[in-house]
């Protein structure tokens, strides 16, 4: 059956060929090229992931795990502990563990960090001709061990993380450069730190990292100092975003058990001691999810598994979920999931069985 003819008054004009059309051809690729130029030169002087050593307007670091590579590559003398996790371990302090054991310390959490965050970071430090490390203190909350909607994007696209991750894909040194120069992220990263600069020269940045890893938090810290932070707002404001993680967490993922499964045979058979533990989140959070089961789920199956790896032999598990296991302080939160320094000491001098070791406030 033949269609029928479609109506003149559906049809595309035929457009007739103008002398204007090379210029304006010439017009837009001048413009694109410029604005990909100005692009590339914004980020490559702010250097926001640390990649080119430049660096000339302080980062804005969001997207860290190229810039905890630069600071580790940095060290005069490379750590004998290195702490592994998510955000929710990035105030553990290096400093702490190296006056309570006299061992070097860095703290490698990473934003969103998970199991396969882990390994690559571990294949990372291992591949030094002489690898220093002597203990792993980790950090594996259960959102660590949960399936990815699509791969890792913030670690398949780490210049120097990305080839060591467990389903790494080898990419050509143009195909870097460009990811470097002009990815979405490189991008915002180097505008956010180009109007910090200009807009706030003189204002404190959200985030700070110091050269062993250690992130601070100094407009929400001086808050604290000036008696105006408003942790029970932000604590119950975040406890909302935390939940909505897990209504689709029906399991912990097989692949990323088996990623960390796999990180700590490597750290067994090369003789790194693992301590692990599972971060505490705040008692609000749980007493919001009280309702739904799935956060406390996820989090007693990210325990047995660890358990089950410690009578394997492969790591010492500490209990830390609970406030009373290392006596944490419910106001010492900046939100429902991330501790405060005092906090964070606390947890430390029990993972390393040293209750007063740790400078307490």
């Amino acid at each position: 059956m033949s269609s029928a003819p479609v109506p003149d008054v559906h049809r595309h004009r035929e457009a007739e060929p103008s002398p204007r059309d090379s210029a304006f051809i010439r017009g837009f690729l001048a413009s694109f090229l410029s604005l990909a130029f100005l692009c590339s030169t914004l980020v490559w002087l702010t250097d926001p992931f640390a990649v080119f050593g430049t660096g000339l307007i302080p980062p804005v670091v969001s997207a860290d795990r190229d810039y905890k590579v630069s600071l580790y590559r940095k060290l005069a003398n490379k750590p004998e502990v290195i702490i592994l996790g998510s955000s929710r371990v990035k105030t553990l302090d290096p400093a702490c563990i190296q006056r309570v054991t006299g061992r070097s310390a860095f703290n490698f959490g990473v934003n969103a960090g998970g199991a396969d965050d882990y390994l690559a970071i571990y294949r990372f430090l291992r591949a030094d001709p002489q690898p220093p490390v002597r203990q792993i203190i980790l950090g594996a909350d259960p959102e660590a061990l949960q399936e990815d909607e699509g791969e890792n994007r913030a670690l398949a696209q780490s210049r120097a993380l990305g080839l060591l991750a467990p389903d790494g894909v080898s990419r050509s040194r143009a195909a870097t450069l460009s990811a470097d120069l002009l990815s979405q992220e490189s991008v915002g990263a180097a505008l956010r730190s180009l109007r910090h600069r200009l807009l706030e020269p003189r204002g404190l940045p959200q985030e700070a990292l110091r050269d062993d890893g250690l992130q601070s938090y100094p407009v929400w810290d001086d808050e604290i100092r000036r008696g105006v932070f408003p942790e029970e707002e932000r604590v119950l404001g975040s406890v909302p975003g935390v939940l909505g993680r897990y209504t689709s967490f029906p399991r912990l993922s097989l692949r990323k058990v088996g990623y960390l499964q796999t990180l700590v045979k490597e750290a067994h058979a090369d003789g790194v001691e693992v301590i692990a533990f599972i971060p505490p989140v705040h008692p609000a959070l749980e007493r919001a999810a009280e309702g739904s089961t799935v956060l406390q789920q996820r989090s007693a199956e990210a325990a047995r598994l660890l358990r089950r790896l410690e009578s394997e032999g492969m790591l010492r598990y500490l209990e830390t979920r609970s406030l009373e296991n290392f006596g944490g302080d419910s106001t010492l939160y900046y939100d429902a999931i991330h501790l405060m320094p005092t906090n964070a000491d606390r947890l430390l001098a029990t993972l390393l069985g040293h209750p007063s070791g740790c400078a307490l406030q």
